[in-house]
């Protein structure tokens, strides 16, 4: 069984002020979820279109744990997620 998560950063296209520190941001911690959580990734995190993205997990173990990574690293902005 398998874990698939899709995500954007809400409203990414009225960022004015740091838009690309925000997407450098947001690449930089979909990279460190990749090496960080490995084993547990089937297919590594990708971003679509600039500011959304997916990647598909091999169980839902650790689902948590990257979703709030994800969170984390693009505050004060928040980030729309779909699981399946």
């Amino acid at each position: 069984m398998y874990c698939a998560i899709i995500g954007d950063i809400i409203d990414s296209r009225e960022i004015t002020n740091g838009r690309s520190e925000t997407q450098e941001r947001f690449k930089a911690a979909l990279n460190k979820i990749n090496e960080k959580y490995n084993s547990d990734i089937e297919s590594y995190f990708t971003i679509t279109a600039g500011d959304g993205f997916y990647g598909l997990l091999n169980s839902a173990e650790k689902l948590l744990d990257i979703i709030l990574e994800i969170r984390l690293a693009i505050v004060p902005n928040q980030i729309r997620i779909g699981v399946g």
